[in-house]
């Protein structure tokens, strides 16, 4: 009259799946399923060797864009001062303006695509974003992944659940954050778990 109970539920939690944030081949494995990981834990290393020739060809270009754009800049400046002693015309003025405006564009995008080249870099090593321990883990040393390929998953430890079957009619009475007791099947009655009601599925 006090409680109701089921044999029917399951540990349920809440899985950080891995997946590669950029392509290339699989040069070190740092986890096996099973081992536990800390947040920031390196678990995968791809190949960073086109990584860093991106970095390189981009920063080349940065270099480049900026040359253009200073140079864009200085004929600007000099085509504005020849107008204001009227050796110049409103168009050449124009035409400067235009192509700076141009270059400094030219030389934002190179800035990002530096930044992106740095990103990619750095999603070369792959790190554990919660603390948890490794599982179904899919790749394999020498493999060569795609953008979004699944690596491995990341089970949090501390942040379980337990998704717990009753008899629509056992349920009259329960309520949000009234308190649970539950063993498990590893350890028995021996060990008992202490938490409380969060919710009930939406398909109830």
């Amino acid at each position: 009259s006090r409680h109701v109970s089921t044999a029917n539920a399951y540990v349920g939690a809440e899985v950080a799946q891995i997946n590669a944030a950029t392509s290339g081949i699989i040069k070190k494995i740092k986890v096996n399923d099973t081992q536990e990981v800390k947040a920031g834990d390196v678990l995968v290393v791809i190949d960073d060797t086109d990584a860093q020739l991106a970095v390189g060809v981009a920063k080349a270009n940065l270099a480049k864009a900026e040359a253009q754009m200073r140079r864009a800049q200085n004929i600007f400046k000099r085509r504005k001062a020849l107008r204001a002693a009227d050796s110049a015309s409103e168009e050449e003025v124009a035409n400067a303006k235009e192509d700076f405006d141009a270059a400094n564009s030219a030389f934002e995008a190179a800035k990002l695509a530096v930044d992106q080249a740095k990103l990619d870099f750095e999603r070369t090593t792959v790190r554990a974003p919660i603390d948890g321990i490794v599982a179904r883990r899919q790749v394999q040393l020498g493999q060569r992944v795609a953008i979004g390929a699944p690596l491995m998953a990341i089970t949090p430890k501390d942040q379980m659940h337990v998704d717990a079957n009753f008899k629509e009619s056992q349920l009259a009475k329960v309520r949000v954050g009234q308190t649970a007791t539950l063993t498990s099947d590893l350890y028995g009655d021996d060990v008992e778990y202490h938490g409380k009601v969060i919710g009930f599925s939406g398909g109830t």
